[in-house]
């Protein structure tokens, strides 16, 4: 049986490569640029040229329960009552202090996918 992390996730428009969550989670030419709405982007570097890699954030889900990494409550509509709209922001990459469905994603962004990039760390399940 093929899982999640097994199976491709993502697929570079540029060069056609498949990606796994496994590969996303440490591939060096891979670079995660933020969370909008209900995707990861990443910038993928192939050739002499780069392409945008949007990956849905439930792609992740087996890996952010593996991590324990919580989020439970209300989804909140974007922008709505109580939304602090980080969400919306692809340049924003700090923690949301709301308690909504999609507080997990933003707490593996902010924990996981963006120090990968900037201390070099490759995270890999386990």
């Amino acid at each position: 049986m093929i899982t999640v992390m097994q199976g491709v996730v993502g697929e570079c428009r540029a060069c056609g490569r498949g990606f796994t969550v496994e590969q996303l989670l440490g591939d060096p030419h891979l670079t995660p640029l933020g969370l909008l709405l209900d995707a990861y982007l990443f910038d993928h570097k192939c050739g002499s040229t780069g392409t945008l890699l949007s990956v849905p954030v439930t792609a992740f889900d087996e890996v952010i329960a593996k991590r324990q990494i919580a989020g439970s409550g209300p989804m909140l509509a974007p922008l709505g009552d109580g939304c602090e709209g980080r969400c919306v922001d692809l340049d924003d990459h700090d923690e949301c202090g709301r308690a909504c469905d999609h507080a997990r994603y933003r707490r593996f962004l902010v924990d996981v996918l963006i120090p990968r990039t900037s201390k070099g760390v490759h995270w890999y399940i386990g």
